[in-house]
């Protein structure tokens, strides 16, 4: 397991480093189930736009 995720984290970087993101994304995709299938639980996945970080809610009505 430890040896997948380091060669789909390997793979991403080698595939940004060659502005593929399409490829970098396949590799995190990759990496995020084989984390979910390791876990043995029920993982809801929440797309990245659809999260929004503190300083974008932070009470403001900007």
């Amino acid at each position: 397991m430890n040896e997948k995720l380091l060669n789909y984290t390997n793979d991403a970087i080698l595939a940004l480093n060659d502005d593929n993101t399409t490829a970098a994304q396949d590799n995190l995709v990759q990496i995020q189930n084989a984390l979910i299938n390791a876990s043995g639980k029920q993982v809801v996945i929440v797309p990245a736009p659809a999260v929004s970080s503190p300083s974008d809610d932070d009470g403001d009505s900007d």
